[in-house]
């Protein structure tokens, strides 16, 4: 046991105690000698006992007996501790030996090290008991029941929230897919729509509908437009020709119509007529759907131009000619405009297999372009009633019988006109030069001398500054013939 003397403030030894977490109790004090005492239980919470400080400012602070019976400050697990205030704050200490012998003295400092140690055990301060009355348990419950009850408010008002959301987002979904699927069922009625439009023109183009109304119901009237290739091998306007693009602008429905009858003009050129006098060659269009791309109002696809009974008709071969469209849809889904591309040189190079020659001229569409000589019979006449002879060559005086001075400014092709001439074909004939389109037809005239013969003559119109002024007529096959039998004299086809 040791016994450790201290002068020291009666503050500072409090604060130095309760910062050692040792539990101190004050409620008992005794008087001796004026001396303060306070007694430290090392080992557990002990009761306290302040004594009154000694005279000379001394106090003794005795730990009292331990469990086991050992006294204060007379076993040896008790420790005894003086501590002595005094009103100037000074402090001493000093350390006696009592029982122990083999016990040793420590500086106050000790005992601060030994509390303050980071592995001593804090001592837990005891705290009085609290009780609970019966009405703060039932403010305790009455608080939990509300907050459970504003708990399933609220997590009802949660779950009907999120489920408006869902709704909202369901209908939402919905109404986007069916948008969609409308947006899609209606692209493919416009696809399907344009498809059919775009096949009605090759249609009308392949059967050389002559009626406006028809090609009225599927053309843009006010803009329509077709953009082609250059195509010397078959009658077109100057004025159509675009030099620095090597292409050809038609406008209108007019426009359309004419170029339609040229091409069937050079179709029908292919008929061998010394076998089939009267023949007519059939072409037509397909589209190549697998290829078909459509954007808004907008197509681009494959075509291919075949014919159909070329070999039948005397041809060498057939026709075929592939390429490339590109067409533009109104809002009511007529044609705005169209483009068709393909190689022209490929298709030249197939007109003069068909027709088994070496020479390819080119069909005149001017004036100027006529000033060359011709193989087959040639006559140039006005454009306008009463489409007065211009020029003739000497292949045409020869089928005839009349000279260049008989009919040059004089008259017109009617003097060529008999009683067995075929009036609907003449009609029709006709028909095409009042509307500037090229013509052909086979007809049966008179020669001068009135024996009668057989001619397929092809009309071409020559324009200057875009206006039609004359045309010029090549017979491409003639035959004489009497009431009981006809004898063909020559196929001189320039193709």
């Amino acid at each position: 046991d040791y016994h450790l003397s201290s002068t020291n403030n009666k503050h500072e030894t409090g604060a130095a105690i309760q910062d050692a977490f040792i539990t101190v109790d004050n409620s008992s004090s005794m008087s001796s000698r004026g001396n303060s005492f306070t007694t430290i239980h090392a080992m557990g919470p002990q009761v306290v006992d302040v004594i009154p400080p000694l005279a000379d400012g001394s106090g003794m602070a005795v730990i009292p007996p331990l469990v086991d019976g050992s006294g204060s400050g007379g076993g040896r697990n008790s420790v005894t501790l003086a501590v002595a205030s005094k009103s100037h704050g000074t402090k001493s200490s000093s350390l006696c030996k009592t029982d122990d012998e083999d016990s040793c003295c420590s500086d106050f400092s000790d005992l601060d090290n030994i509390v303050q140690s980071p592995k001593r055990k804090k001592i837990k301060q005891s705290s009085p008991p609290i009780t609970i009355t019966e009405d703060k348990k039932q403010q305790h419950r009455d608080r939990n029941r509300e907050h459970a009850r504003n708990t399933r408010i609220r997590k009802k008002a949660y779950l009907e929230k999120l489920t408006d959301t869902v709704d909202t987002l369901g209908r939402e979904k919905e109404e986007k897919e069916r948008e969609k699927r409308g947006r899609e069922s209606q692209r493919l009625e416009t696809t399907s729509t344009c498809m059919q439009v775009l096949m009605s023109f090759f249609a009308l183009r392949s059967s050389y509908e002559r009626r406006r109304d028809l090609w009225s119901l599927i053309l843009d009237e006010s803009c329509f437009y077709c953009v082609l290739p250059v195509t010397p091998y078959r009658s077109f306007l100057a004025s159509e020709v675009q030099v620095s693009k090597c292409q050809r602008t038609i406008m209108g429905i007019d426009g359309i119509i004419n170029d339609t009858a040229s091409l069937h003009v050079l179709v029908d050129s292919l008929v061998d007529r010394a076998k089939h006098i009267d023949g007519k060659i059939k072409f037509s269009y397909t589209i190549v759907t697998d290829d078909t791309v459509m954007v808004d109002t907008q197509v681009m696809a494959r075509f291919i131009l075949s014919t159909n009974n070329a070999v039948e008709m005397g041809a060498k071969q057939e026709l075929r000619k592939q390429g490339m469209l590109y067409c533009k849809f109104n809002s009511q889904h007529k044609i705005v405009g169209i483009e068709l591309m393909f190689d022209v040189m490929s298709f030249m190079l197939q007109l003069k297999t068909a027709t088994g020659t070496d020479a390819f001229d080119v069909v005149p569409n001017t004036v100027q372009t006529c000033q060359r000589p011709f193989q087959e019979p040639m006559v140039m006449t006005f454009a306008e009633r009463p489409y007065t002879i211009v020029q003739v060559n000497r292949k045409w005086e020869l089928m005839t019988g009349y000279s260049a001075d008989d009919v040059c400014g004089k008259a017109g092709l009617q003097i060529l006109q008999g009683d067995d001439t075929e009036q609907d074909k003449l009609y029709l004939l006709m028909e095409s030069i009042r509307y500037k389109r090229p013509a052909s037809s086979l007809l049966t005239n008179c020669t001068k001398q009135g024996q009668k013969f057989r001619q397929y003559i092809q009309m071409f119109p020559l324009s200057h500054d875009s206006k039609v002024t004359h045309y010029v007529g090549v017979t491409t096959f003639y035959s004489q013939h009497d009431d009981e039998q006809q004898t063909p004299l020559g196929n001189m086809s320039h193709k």
